[in-house]
């Protein structure tokens, strides 16, 4: 899915957002997947969101602990 909307993306400009039905697990491969084919502009509430339960913890937390060691990494 994230490559049809980088294709579509390319092919008519128009950014079309995701929502992704998903457990906790999923949604951090999902992320990943996200950050790679679609890049840091669709990590965002307007392009992309999740439905399930108990996703938002689990994800700040490894969003947090990347971003802790990327800052770690470049110091």
């Amino acid at each position: 899915v994230a490559e049809a909307l980088a294709a579509h993306h390319r092919r008519s400009g128009v950014a079309v957002g995701l929502k992704i039905g998903c457990r906790p697990v999923e949604a951090l491969a999902a992320v990943a997947v996200i950050r790679s084919v679609l890049g840091e502009d669709w990590l965002t509430p307007e392009r992309l969101r999740f439905g399930g339960p108990g996703l938002l913890v689990p994800v700040l937390a490894d969003l947090a602990a990347t971003e802790g060691a990327l800052r770690a990494g470049a110091g």
